[in-house]
């Protein structure tokens, strides 16, 4: 163990023997590392173990634009990414709102669970003074039903995806129409 230098290939092993197959390959309990290049970068977690995937940790430049990704090479698929923007996808490369979580095999699911004996699980949807709060519920891309509050009647609103049916809460008060 130590370090090995493949000179006909420029690749460098530490802490292992054998030959590297990556430029740098770093095999032991832990280090820190930064690469630099001029073209896409990754670092590749490779478990040995039965059934262990290899991972990537992927800075994706396409043009103009990066993502960070993180794909499982073993399956061939970016399981979460980031765009410059702070956007983060799960389960989609393009992700359309700052956490797009898309399944193409289960249902869609988002837990927000409190094992705290005297906490909840909560899901807070804030928006900026005189702004309407919004939950929708979806059929694709069609609006089928939508909870939301009305900030400039401070109303509770329960409605289907056209608005005709109806229900408004406000203060005790529940209204039909």
């Amino acid at each position: 163990t130590g370090m090995l230098y493949d000179a006909n290939n420029k690749r460098l092993m530490v802490g292992s023997s054998g030959n590297p197959s990556e430029a740098l390959e770093v095999n032991g309990s832990g280090a820190n590392l930064k690469v630099v290049s001029d073209d896409n970068v990754y670092l590749s977690l490779d478990s040995t173990q039965t059934n262990g995937d290899e991972w990537q940790i992927f800075n994706a430049n396409s043009g103009s634009t990066s993502t960070l990704q993180f794909k499982n090479i073993d399956q061939s698929k970016v399981v979460m990414l980031m765009d410059e923007t702070g956007n983060i996808g799960i389960g989609t490369t393009s992700p359309s709102s700052l956490m797009h979580i898309t399944s193409s095999s289960a249902d869609g699911h988002l837990i927000v669970e409190s094992t705290h004996a005297s906490s909840s699980g909560t899901v807070d949807v804030r928006s900026a003074t005189d702004r309407d709060s919004y939950v929708m519920f979806r059929e694709g891309t069609t609006v089928k039903a939508q909870i939301f509050n009305d900030s400039s009647e401070d109303t509770l609103v329960l409605t289907d995806g056209a608005n005709s049916n109806t229900v408004y809460i406000k203060g005790s008060k529940v209204g039909i129409g």
